[in-house]
């Protein structure tokens, strides 16, 4: 007789692929918990999670889109960051559901669509970020204006390329999603769940999530790392080049205090840098780290690990979803506000203590008629 072997666990039979009784993870549904009222926890972060993410992004998108004559492409790229935190905190609703009806009930093209647009979502929000962090580069250290470095047509063309490139990638998710019949005890249910074809000697699951964590982790972490150190390179010179102009130039204690501002200034944005560098470690990391312990649950056929660590997972990511809206939103002001020192005082000495000094006596002459 086939019987559940814990609450996320279940023994069924494989018949998508005939490959007869096997155990099956429940992803989003979880059964036989001790205290049933903790479903009533879950989907209330679920749906209020989404509708914070909804009502945060949707601002955002109306701002870019209505706001024609600052618009900038750093903002298009946020605005595409929107879409994808939109489209991944839409799926809180229907587990939250599954959450509490436990049993799926949702149907099998849900089953596709809801795994599917989960982790393509997810990974446009990732390499949208990661694009962000190139633009971020090539504005700041490269000394190139929005007009200059890139069109809002390219903009377009990048963020397509992304959706398409995830979009292929988690094909096999639409795919080998499926509803599956179980048996609870003396009952059956419904999961929806991931079902492998099963090939000899090539152990799919595990080498896909293997290319997933590579190219929705690793890569993305890297490109964002390596630019935004090189950013934090740039913003730590400009401070160093602003105070030693001081030192050669400024003989009034008003400058030097403004000086000091601009330093605490720059200070801030590479201490959001880092900030943003953390936040993405902290919110994608778990969710990796969580399909790798699954893979590894078969693989040793412990079969230990509870969904409700799966959800935990999706919570950070939409907590992230919720964040980056004002995250990304503050970093672009800062940005904005320290690029022309950064331009000019790093380039080279004698352009750099013109620049700076002509800074400061435009900062001094406006505190002057204020």
């Amino acid at each position: 007789m086939m019987q559940t072997t814990n609450s996320s666990y279940l023994y069924g039979v494989d018949t998508h692929h005939g490959l007869g009784n096997k155990t099956f993870f429940t992803y989003f549904a979880e059964f036989n918990r001790p205290w049933h009222g903790i479903v009533y926890v879950e989907a209330t972060f679920l749906v209020t999670l989404f509708l914070i993410s909804l009502a945060g992004n949707v601002v955002i998108i109306f701002k870019v889109i209505k706001d024609k004559r600052s618009r900038n492409i750093t903002d298009y790229f946020v605005c595409n960051l929107a879409l994808a935190d939109v489209m991944y905190t839409l799926g809180g609703p229907f587990i939250a559901v599954v959450r509490i009806t436990e049993t799926w009930k949702l149907g099998e093209f849900i089953c596709h669509i809801l795994a599917f647009m989960e982790c393509l979502s997810a990974f446009g929000m990732v390499w949208t970020m990661a694009a962000i962090s190139i633009d971020r580069y090539i504005c700041i250290n490269l000394n190139m204006a929005s007009s200059k470095r890139i069109r809002p047509r390219s903009v377009a063309i990048i963020s397509v390329v992304i959706w398409i490139f995830v979009g292929a990638l988690f094909i096999p998710v639409a795919v080998f999603f499926l509803v599956v019949d179980a048996k609870l005890g003396d009952s059956h249910v419904k999961i929806c769940t991931l079902v492998w074809p099963y090939l000899d000697s090539l152990p799919i699951g595990r080498l896909y999530v293997w290319i997933t964590f590579v190219l929705g982790f690793i890569l993305p972490f890297t490109i964002i790392v390596a630019n935004y150190t090189r950013i934090f390179k740039k913003f730590w010179l400009s401070s160093r080049a602003v105070a030693n102009a001081q030192i050669r130039e400024v003989r009034t204690g008003s400058m030097s205090q403004k000086t000091r501002i601009l330093n605490r200034k720059n200070l801030k944005t590479v201490k959001m840098l880092v900030l943003l560098v953390i936040l993405f470690i902290l919110m994608w990391l778990p969710t990796f780290a969580m399909f790798l312990a699954i893979t590894h649950d078969y693989d040793s056929n412990r079969m230990v690990l509870p969904s409700s660590a799966m959800i935990l997972v999706i919570l950070l990511g939409f907590i992230n979803a919720c964040i980056n809206p004002f995250l990304y939103g503050l970093i672009h002001n800062r940005f904005q506000g320290g690029t022309s020192v950064c331009r000019y005082c790093c380039h080279s000495r004698p352009s750099m203590e013109r620049a700076c000094s002509r800074s400061k006596e435009r900062i001094w002459t406006v505190r002057q008629e204020t």
